[in-house]
């Protein structure tokens, strides 16, 4: 049996959770499929199955691009970019659906786009973190990070569907998609300042062996 130590486990579950917010919502159309087809979205079969291609297009096209910019900014720059941008693409879209403006469609693609690249930035970083500190564990840690994060697409399934009959409001649903990405946001946070902390520890560590050589 194959034993994390603390600070294994600890990065661990920050990378689980810093994709959370991801994988929670990125299937809130399948959820909201049934009352996106009615009054008073309308949604097409073509407009529905746009939400998906928009997401997942980008990721196809820039998902060797995005690692390779992630790969040369600061990490914790990385982190904060990427939560943040995923918190404010799924608000966005939360508000699409409160104020049903003229137009909201197009914006909702476009928001779409952007969320899709967000995610695939967060499991890039969830990559990076896991590398960064798995040594002979990354493959226990990456299997963890990639699996369990499965539990919350299939969670949304149910909550969403859930919000939506309790009160036939799509935003409402979708408000808790944009929470489940401010978390994110906040374990983004915590990953920065643990991943400082730990790269100052090995600094002092590498510091004191020079001098223990010398």
């Amino acid at each position: 049996m194959v034993l994390l130590s603390r600070n294994e486990w600890l990065f661990t579950v920050l990378s689980i959770l810093i994709v959370t917010g991801y994988t929670y919502t990125l299937d809130w159309p399948q959820a909201l499929e049934t009352p996106l087809r009615e009054p008073p979205y309308n949604f097409s079969t073509f407009q529905f199955n746009m939400l998906y291609f928009a997401a997942l297009l980008p990721v196809g096209l820039l998902g060797i691009a995005i690692g390779i910019t992630i790969d040369r900014i600061p990490l914790p720059i990385s982190i904060m970019v990427i939560t943040l941008l995923g918190f404010v693409a799924q608000l966005t879209i939360a508000m699409c659906f409160l104020t049903m403006f003229t137009g909201f469609y197009a914006l909702l693609i476009a928001l779409r786009a952007v969320y899709g690249l967000t995610g695939e930035g967060a499991y890039t970083i969830q990559a990076v973190v896991v590398q960064k500190l798995g040594g002979e564990n990354y493959d226990v840690m990456m299997g963890l990070c990639l699996t369990i994060p499965l539990f919350f697409d299939a969670l949304n399934s149910f909550v969403t569907t859930t919000l939506y009959d309790a009160t036939l409001e799509a935003s409402v649903p979708l408000f808790v998609c944009a929470g489940m990405c401010f978390m994110s946001v906040i374990v983004g946070c915590i990953l920065i300042f643990k991943v400082k902390k730990l790269d100052k520890e090995n600094l002092e560590s590498g510091k004191k062996q020079i001098h223990a050589e010398e």
